[in-house]
């Protein structure tokens, strides 16, 4: 019910108390742009694991000029190189950052919910990164997918060359 209350535009939003929303890229070909705004309080960076170092380095000092000016990230983390993640990393003063899952979503639909099972049955760490929001675990270049970590028994490998030599004995 407070549609009447903005102005929606091409390339802003604009409200009847003032307020002004406007939409920039934040590539490194066009970031240099982003100095020249001022007297804005409040930047929200969206799939802000892709933002570059430069980016972001542009980006905080134009915000905070503005007394009580916040920057907000949403992100989906890839690695913690990401310059977002290493940013939060380093617990800058006056931060707060909250991890979030499917789990704190309390509009999480069905549909989704199945294909989170799916994932979480067929993929585990798919699963882990898509759902849970942990780090991206495993590339597309990868040749073997199906592979996991285990102790190496020195004896059950012996057994096993044995067992392998016996049967292939037998079968001549």
């Amino acid at each position: 019910g407070l549609a009447s209350r903005f102005r929606i535009q091409e390339r802003e939003i604009t409200s009847d108390l003032g307020g002004k929303i406007i939409f920039e890229g934040m590539q490194n070909h066009n970031a240099e742009s982003i100095k020249s705004l001022e007297g804005y309080r409040i930047g929200w960076v969206e799939e802000a694991q892709t933002l570059s170092q430069r980016s972001l380095d542009l980006l905080r000092p134009t915000l905070f000029r503005v007394p009580e000016s916040e920057l907000w990230f949403s992100w989906n983390p890839n690695s913690p190189e990401d310059p977002v993640d290493a940013f939060f990393a380093a617990e800058p003063p006056d931060s707060v950052c909250v991890h979030v899952t499917y789990e704190d979503n309390p509009w999480f639909p069905d549909g989704l919910r199945v294909d989170m099972e799916w994932d979480r049955g067929r993929d585990p760490e798919k699963y882990a990164w898509v759902w849970l929001g942990e780090y991206q675990r495993k590339s597309e270049a990868r040749v073997f997918r199906n592979w996991k970590i285990e102790e190496f028994d020195e004896k059950r490998a012996e057994m096993r060359k044995m067992i392998a030599a016996r049967r292939s004995g037998e079968d001549r």
